[in-house]
């Protein structure tokens, strides 16, 4: 597919400037394939040989620990113990210069092999020449091949995943599904067996405190591990310790027998001495009853690895000043006992949530949009099966049950920090349920003051504090917006009227830095202080750059008004009509004031004005910063009016695009005089810049006195961030800068996916390990799926941004996920929902006109075959009413058809 098929469907404002785009990057320096390949269907990515050194994809349950699944098709980086198993390191780039190899960080000896009864192959990189990885997330593929071999394998593994359900995907196992295919013309007669060293309790048995301790799993081929009493007299209790608990290893739904590891079959031990491994005498091992395949005949086979440590709080996972530290557990605590419940919960259901997770990662890929977009937007909610993520079970106060936790990277920068997990997507849209406990326990719970009236940005972690208080502007308007959000995605206003008098108050707390009165009396310069709000923040106002600016930013006072507008629509939900009036105005003579005041006609760009006088601080004044419209990143995602006028927001767009986006990184930074401290992009990988200064002003941007942590974080404006450049990209796909923001991504794109000799590509650095900014790549796929959801209102809607004559894709909402899918056959459009998983409640529907047909008027629309309620049009937005909710179940499909003139 070339350039012109790519924007057949954009609409015809964005084919005028798509040469220009195209032209852009080329003068850039990306190659014409690269470009021309940005809209292109594609073919799914593959590793092999060499490429899989480093490659690790979470594939354990949401919240609860980590462990990868390697290239070679073995589980390595065992983060499950509550016990930080790497030092994040320095200033957090660590692991993007220099990437773990899995022989380092396999800590839990694990390990399948296939019998063949005459020999034995181990089920890995080690048995088989040919070894293919796949990143499908939440499913981890592995291809494996062997002329030497009767038999091919491929492996599935993943932990039960599905949208909407955060319970099922919150299991702390991995499931390997094996299936294996006899490629000869004769019959094969095969077994699979495999083993799992016991790691629980390890420290007290090391101690000779506790023995191994081995007990069947209810239901199923299988063994629960753990560390059992001493026998005699004198046996003693150990301290409760961070590591204690079970693991289990059983089969799926299959017959087999438990093995002696100290007696393993001939051809296995062979087959382990060629590999340079062993079983450890406290392993389980288990082996499937011996089966016979006729050619080309095929059978999957099912391994469970689960594992229960619930001591989140004895360990370094839950840092210090957790509140309540002692009640609180890991998530999972609250549903299983111990392994063996976890397996035998394994053992009763899988086959429904094998099903399920295959769906979703079936529904994810059957779409029309690029298979490496498609890779690179959703492969960041496998953060949520890091411990960058957890969830807690607090044993003794039902109020604090459920929070969710995150540090911004694996175990650095702790506290939920709210400048930095407000810009994420993935989170928030596919697992509502929790989302809205991350604001109602966490943001308006342990981490609100109730004195002043704000979202403390660091939650009960009260270090970092700036002129007084702990609190980032960006990250107060981000959580505001965040639960306008999770007002959405729920299916009423219970949750909304749970938190609504504190967020009331979070944005009455903006207006009165706004207004110069209160708190912010003492802080605003003395001109702006007890004036009238004009949607203009001054004074101090600290950030996730890391420092406190001064003076007029379109950033902070843009997230403020986008935060007014999303508490606008929560009053008016909330019948509170005098306080959405007021928000309303506010907004309106804010977006006025701040395009008037911020605005450079002759750069194309906002900029900064640095309060004048006092303390130097640092700030952007004329530099092209990534984040300059943030706020509108944010009204796009919810669905909210603009901020900022739109062709100044296209033209802003169009000068990021222009000044930040390098195609070498080092082309920037051989000349930049902010030198970067911290590295995201080799000097030959495509990178796009969080600061350049294209008419000056970067000597300006840091004073001459700072300190030596003014010029670390002056060195983010040279560095190439993968959270901040998503929402840009967003936001340009959003304004039909299409082939502009598929750019932006697929330059992420190449520094991982397509660089795996050097890092991992599953693992997208930000100060730190899975980074949690980086799942603002979903507000990525948002964009380019024009989707909109209000469930509350029962409303849904699609704007395609690639293709939208011919268009398919996900989606999810509060209860139920599943297909959307548009096509234009002559003067209509048809729009088909089809939900495959949970509920859906529609009683509004949106659409838009594309194309040839831009423009144009909508003359008629039918719903499943029958005139539509109503219908409205605004532009080339086609509004339908359904007159009653439809209520749709997995299976069915709600179809609407547009008619247009021409």
């Amino acid at each position: 597919m070339g350039l012109g098929v790519l924007m057949a469907g954009c609409a015809v404002a964005q084919q005028a400037e798509a040469p220009s785009a195209e032209t852009a990057l080329l003068e850039k320096g990306f190659e014409p394939a690269w470009v021309a390949g940005l809209g292109e269907r594609g073919e799914p990515r593959w590793y092999s040989g060499e490429e899989l050194a480093f490659i690790g994809q979470p594939v354990g349950g949401l919240y609860a620990g980590q462990v990868y699944l390697g290239g070679d098709g073995r589980l390595w980086y065992w983060d499950i113990f509550n016990q930080a198993v790497i030092e994040p390191g320095s200033a957090g780039d660590k692991f993007y210069n220099e990437p773990m190899p899995p022989e380092d960080y396999r800590s839990v000896s694990s390990g399948f092999v296939l019998d063949l009864g005459d020999r034995a192959v181990m089920m890995d990189g080690r048995g088989f020449a040919d070894v293919r990885f796949r990143g499908e997330y939440p499913i981890s593929r592995v291809q494996m091949r062997d002329d030497a071999v009767p038999v091919s394998v491929e492996l599935e593994a993943f932990s039960p995943f599905s949208p909407t359900q955060s319970d099922d995907s919150s299991i702390p196992a991995t499931i390997l599904s094996y299936t294996l295919t006899n490629t000869t013309t004769e019959p094969v007669t095969l077994r699979v067996g495999g083993w799992l060293e016991n790691a629980a309790d390890r420290a007290a048995r090391r101690a000779g405190v506790l023995v191994h301790r081995a007990v069947p799993v209810e239901g199923a081929v299988g063994v629960m591990m753990s560390g059992g009493h001493l026998d005699g007299a004198d046996a003693r209790m150990p301290e409760i310790a961070a590591d204690s608990g079970s693991m289990a290893f059983a089969l799926l739904g299959a017959a087999g027998e438990l093995l002696d590891a100290g007696a393993l079959p001939e051809g296995w031990r062979v087959a382990l001495d060629e590999a340079g491994d062993a079983v450890p005498a406290d392993s389980a091992v288990l082996a499937t009853r011996t089966m016979t395949l006729a050619a080309n005949e095929s059978v999957e086979v099912r391994f469970a690895v689960c594992w229960y440590f619930p001591n989140g709080h004895l360990g370094s996972l839950f840092p210090g000043e957790i509140t309540r530290r002692s009640e609180q557990r890991n998530y999972y605590a609250k549903f299983y006992a111990d392994a063996g419940e976890v397996a035998a919960d394994l053992a009763q259901r899988h086959d429904a949530l094998v099903a399920t997770t295959r769906l979703w990662r079936d529904t994810w890929y059957d779409s029309t949009l690029p298979v490496w977009f498609l890779d690179r937007t959703f492969q960041n909610a496998s953060t949520l099966a890091t411990t960058a993520a957890f969830r807690m079970h607090d044993s003794g106060n039902d109020a604090l049950d459920g929070r969710v936790y995150f540090w911004e990277g694996t175990y650095l920068g702790p506290g939920s920090c709210t400048h930095v997990t407000h810009y994420e997507q993935a989170f928030g849209r596919l697992f509502p349920d929790a989302a809205r406990a991350q604001r109602a326990v966490t943001d308006f719970g342990v981490g609100w003051n109730d004195e002043l009236g704000y979202v403390q940005y660091r939650a009960e972690w009260n270090v970092g504090q700036h002129f007084g208080i702990p609190h980032a502007t960006d990250g107060h308007a981000g959580t505001i917006l965040r639960t306008y959000r999770e007002h959405t995605t729920s299916i009423d206003d219970a949750f909304l009227r749970s938190v609504w008098p504190r967020v009331k108050r979070a944005t009455q707390f903006m207006i009165d830095q706004d207004a110069g009165r209160g708190f912010f009396a003492q802080h605003v310069p003395e001109h702006a202080r007890n004036q009238e709000p004009d949607g203009i923040l001054e004074g101090p106002q600290y950030h996730t750059l890391d420092k406190y600016w001064n003076g007029v930013i379109p950033w902070t006072s843009g997230m403020y008004l986008a935060s007014l507008r999303a508490t606008a629509e929560m009053a008016r939900d909330m019948g509170d009509d005098a306080f959405a009036d007021q928000c309303e105005r506010i907004a309106e003579m804010g977006k006025v004031n701040l395009s008037e005041r911020t605005f450079h006609e002759a750069f194309g760009y906002f900029v900064q004005h640095p309060e004048q006088g006092g303390e130097a601080l640092i700030n952007t004044n004329i530099g092209c910063h990534i984040d300059q419209m943030l706020g509108d990143y944010w009204t796009h995602q919810a669905g909210l009016e603009q901020v900022f006028p739109r062709e100044q927001a296209r033209t802003a767009l169009a000068a990021i695009f222009e000044h930040n986006l390098y195609r070498r990184a080092d082309d920037y930074r051989e000349d930049a005089l902010i030198k970067v401290h911290r590295f995201y992009a080799d000097g030959d990988e495509p990178g796009t810049f969080i600061c350049p200064f294209p008419h000056g002003g970067a000597r300006d941007a840091v004073p001459s006195d700072g300190t030596n942590w003014d010029g670390l974080v002056a060195g983010y404006f040279s560095e190439c961030m993968t959270g901040f450049t998503y929402q840009a990209a967003a936001h340009m796909i959003d304004e039909g800068l299409v082939l502009e923001g598929l750019a932006l991504c697929r330059a992420i794109h190449d520094r991982y996916a397509e660089a795996p000799l050097r890092r991992n590509p599953f693992n997208e650095i930000e100060y730190g390990n899975h980074y949690t900014r980086a799942m603002s790549s979903y507000g990525a796929y948002i964009a380019a799926s024009g989707f909109e959801y209000h469930g509350p209102r029962e409303h849904i809607g699609f704007a395609p941004k690639l293709n939208a004559d011919n268009f398919r894709c996900a989606f999810t909402a509060a209860e139920g996920w599943g297909t959307y899918q548009q096509g234009r056959v002559f003067t209509k459009l048809e729009c088909r929902v089809e939900v495959k998983h949970g509920v859906l409640w529609v009683k509004t529907f949106a659409a838009e006109l594309s194309g040839d047909y831009a423009g144009t008027t909508a003359t008629r629309v039918s719903v499943n075959g029958q005139p539509a309620h109503g219908f409205t049009q605004d532009g080339d937005r086609v509004m339908v009413d359904l007159g009653e909710s439809a209520e749709l179940y997995a299976g069915e499909t709600l179809v609407v058809e547009i008619y247009s003139d021409l």
